[in-house]
Parts: structure tokens; sequence; C-alpha cells
């Protein structure tokens, strides 16, 4: 009797721990197929026009503009081959470190290390170097305390590169998620070329104060390849509520020769003008830019005229210090740890000129919007004459 009991209580338990592992949230993915390189060719004639008209979209033929309404090839762009369109992944400025649990031993110039995963390369890849599909291997992404939070989870599965090897290669069928080694989810991938896009819960916590934290993928099954067991993943991309501050497009951008540029055609070695301690302005060389679509903007108004559109949580300079409308968000990056609320009547140094803010007014519109995030040197920069904070890599 006291044997069938223990039975009873062993087969309980576990039923209990299936059921457990069934409250696991299970996404679905919204699926972008793409014939990755079909298009190659007409995404670098749109570049080349592009440079040849000083990024002048006007100058376009309407033919090209419709092309390039599909491709979104700005300044910054420099591959067709980049997941990021020419912009600074901005999630990885806190990621800490990507390891994998296995990786194939690499072949001449052919690597398949973790890093592949999230070099925002379409050409990269990452295969598991374990006998078989490599279920149960793993990639393992470790974050800063006060990394942005992630909710959105984009992978390309596969050798993506090429229909030929995409087949030949196995592919993740799902992917069990850990959050700070507990399991949480899975993500359930289709068997395309493309972008597979997951909403998720929002794991971390976005500031100051608190500890590092992981996000784990597990392969749990897969799509077998062809001709190959290896398992292939050639991205993954992380996004989530805390996007870059930025500003909108055509905000101007104050030049080292004292000329003014569009926001959206700064690049990386451009010299820009910085606010020096004496009060006269210097130069600086950008380092590193970030492109983002917002929804919601504020634009100050001041005294002299002159406005300035950002995001809320984008710090702005006033003569009492740093100031922001969303001062609790702008607080998780690294130069930003003292911001107060902005206030009417605040006042700025803009063209040389104290001049006050009359008003604040919010906007919903979705728009494109670039910010600055690494200079030679500071971490201030001038736009519309205001001078405002770029937000620095630590």
């Amino acid at each position: 009797m006291r044997k069938q009991i223990k039975l009873a209580i062993f087969f309980l338990s576990l039923w209990t721990s299936s059921l457990g592992a069934e409250n696991i949230k299970v996404y679905e993915p919204t699926v972008k197929e793409v014939d990755f390189g079909k298009d190659e060719a007409d995404w670098n004639r749109i570049h080349k026009r592009l440079r040849q008209v000083n990024w002048d979209e006007d100058k376009l033929t309407p033919a090209e503009r419709k092309l390039n309404e599909k491709f979104g090839i700005w300044e910054g762009s420099n591959s067709y081959w980049s997941t990021i369109d020419g912009g600074d992944g901005w999630y990885e400025v806190h990621l800490d470190t990507i390891i994998a649990s296995s990786s194939l031993k690499n072949q001449g110039k052919y690597t398949y290390d973790a890093s592949n995963v999230h070099d925002y390369s379409l050409k990269t890849i990452w295969s598991e170097g374990v006998k078989g599909h490599g279920v149960g291997e793993y990639l393992l992404f470790k974050f800063e305390g006060n990394s942005p939070r992630v909710s959105t989870i984009t992978i390309t599965n596969g050798c993506a590169q090429s229909k030929v090897l995409y087949e030949a290669n196995s592919r993740a069928k799902k992917l069990k998620v850990y959050y700070n080694d507990k399991p949480v989810g899975i993500l359930n991938l289709k068997d395309i070329r493309g972008y597979q896009t997951f909403e998720t819960d929002t794991f971390g916590l976005g500031h100051e104060g608190v500890k590092p934290w992981s996000l784990k993928l597990e392969i749990m099954e897969v799509y077998p390849g062809t001709k190959y067991d290896d398992t292939v993943i050639t991205e993954i991309n992380l996004e989530g509520p805390d996007k870059p501050l930025c500003f909108v497009k055509g905000s101007k951008v104050k030049m080292a020769d004292g000329s003014n540029k569009e926001i959206e055609l700064i690049k990386k070695e451009d010299k820009i003008a910085i606010p020096s301690t004496n009060g006269q302005l210097k130069s600086a060389t950008v380092k590193s830019v970030a492109k983002a679509v917002h929804d919601k903007y504020v634009t100050y108004n001041f005294a002299n005229g002159q406005k300035l559109s950002c995001t809320p949580d984008h710090v702005l300079v006033s003569t009492r210090g740093n100031v922001s409308s969303a001062p609790e968000q702008s607080k998780q990056y690294s130069n930003t740890k003292e911001v107060q609320k902005i206030k009417i009547g605040d006042t700025f140094l803009i063209d040389g000129k104290t001049t006050a803010l009359e008003s604040i007014t919010e906007s919903s519109k979705s728009e494109e919007s670039y910010t600055i995030t690494e200079l030679s040197e500071g971490d201030e920069f001038i736009v519309n004459g205001v001078i405002v904070k770029a937000e620095m890599r630590k």
C-alpha cells in the first residue's frame, strides 16, 4: 500500500511539472518573408544614385523614389545585407556579452561564433557545434543592469543569404526562452527566409541599481537540413520600449565649420561643433549614430522663434542644468544621471544668447528620428541652436 502511495505521489509530481511546463507562454511570430539577394542590384543602384545627388531624394526619378520607399536608404546606409540600415544597434550599448553553448569550428574565412548572431549582418551566421541537430544547445545574452528593456525579438532563421544554403542546413523550429535562467516562453518559428518578429513580455528593468540580467534561447526542435545536421541562425535583433532619444528628421546639427546639416544626414567621422568650458565652440568627431521610429514627440517653442522637436526623454542643457519632459526615463543613460523636469520659463543659451522657453506642444505621429550616440570627446552637441546631450556609451 505504501509503495502504491509513493508511486501515486511520484506520478502526481510528474503531472504537476508537466502542467507547469504547459503554462509557459507560447509566442507566434509576425512574418516578413524575404528573398534575400533578389533585389540587391536595385538596392545598390539606388544607393549609388543617392550618393550622386548628395542624398537629395527630390532629385531621384519617380521610379527611383518608389524603389527607395521600399528600401529606405539614407546617408547612414552602407550595405544591402545590414539589418539596421546604417545606424548603431542601441541595445548593444548595454549588452555585455553573447555566449553559445557550442559553435561549429571555423573553416578558413568562415566563422560561426555566437557574436555573428547579433552583428547586424545577414552575411554571417551562428551554427551550433555538437553532433546531430543541436537540440538543447543555446545562445545566452547577458545584459548590464541598466540595459534598455527587451520586449521584441526578431529572428532571421537558418542561413538566410541564399535559398540553397537555407535548405541545406537545419533551422530552428522552436526556441525556449529563459529570463535569468527561468523558462518563460517558447518561440514557434516558421520555416521561411525572412524576418520573424515576436512580441514578448518585457524583460529587464531599464534603470540603474539593478543586477545584470540575461536572456537565453535554447533549441527545442528543428527543421532538418537536406545536407547538413547543423542548426543555423543568421541574426537575432532585440528591441523594446526604451528606444534611443532622438530628433525628428530635418533637425539641424551645428557643424564644426559653422554650417548646419540635417540630422538624418549625419554620419560617422563627420566633424560637428560642441560647446567648450570657455564658452566657445570646438570640433568633435561623430563616432556613432542611431535611427529609430517613435510615435511620441514634444516640440519646444522658444521666445526667439526657434523650435526643437524630439522625444520627451531627450535631455536639453538649460542654464539651470540638464532638463527633459521625461526625466525618469532620461536617467537610464550613463551621462544623464542628474535630470530635472523642464519648465516653461526655463532659459537656454541659443546661438550665444539667453532665450526663454515659451511653450511645449506634444504630437503622437509615428515617424523616423535620429540621434548621435558617441563623440570623440564630450557628450553635448547643438541641434537647432540648442545644446543637447548625446546618449553616450559607457
